[in-house]
């Protein structure tokens, strides 16, 4: 004999409602809603992103949210004075038949600050290329202490940059030929974001042994 579903007064039959009784919110399972992400997106397992004990940016300490601020306006602003001296120089080149002497070498000093405060910013947005499948495998403790390791050995390479950097600051004394830019103006590019990484490195240590979240 067959069954005929009754439909209920607001239109559905027996078999929705028994469905919608299932979910006590009646939203269903898609109504949980974005979720905060972390710091530079989701991060899931085996992303080519960074996921150690990941923060979001609100819940930094007040000097990495300065800090993020401030060196993004830099950037901003820098990138849209490379562009502008780039312009200049091609469409001086195309209407005038030569382009500005000093438009490679300016942009050359602009796209090499830019980078390593990129590279910075980067960092501190877990925005860095890492495959991290494996170390997701691992059991909490284990996971805790291969992310320690981990910012152990950034500091160690962010330690290598700076000795080498500081090594060409103080031994070299001449200037960009056509700016007249002393050479160290160039490299403190590197220390200084070096240090950016280093201080965020530092904190994500302190972090993972005071919550022992990963």
């Amino acid at each position: 004999m067959s069954h005929d579903p009754t439909p209920s007064p607001d239109g559905r039959d027996d078999e929705s409602r028994s469905e919608s009784s299932s979910d006590p919110s009646g939203t269903g399972p898609s109504a949980s809603g974005p979720q905060e992400q972390p710091l530079g997106g989701v991060v899931e397992s085996g992303d080519l992103r960074s996921s150690s004990s990941a923060v979001t940016l609100e819940e930094l300490p007040v000097l990495f949210r300065v800090i993020d601020r401030l060196v993004n306006g830099v950037l901003v602003v820098g990138f849209a004075v490379l562009l502008f001296v780039i312009a200049y120089n091609v469409f001086g080149r195309m209407i005038f038949g030569g382009g500005a002497a000093w438009a490679d070498e300016g942009a050359r000093f602009l796209f090499i600050w830019l980078s390593f405060l990129g590279a910075g910013v980067a960092y501190f947005r877990r925005e860095h290329i890492a495959v991290s499948f494996l170390v997701d495998k691992l059991p909490p403790p284990a996971r805790m202490v291969a992310f320690i390791i981990q910012e152990l050995l950034v500091l160690g390479v962010l330690g290598l940059l700076m000795w080498g950097a500081f090594e060409l600051i103080t031994t070299t004394g001449r200037a960009s030929p056509l700016l007249g830019i002393p050479m160290s103006w160039w490299f403190f590019a590197v220390p200084t974001s070096a240090l950016l990484m280093a201080l965020m490195a530092v904190y994500r240590i302190g972090r993972l042994i005071v919550t022992r979240e990963v």
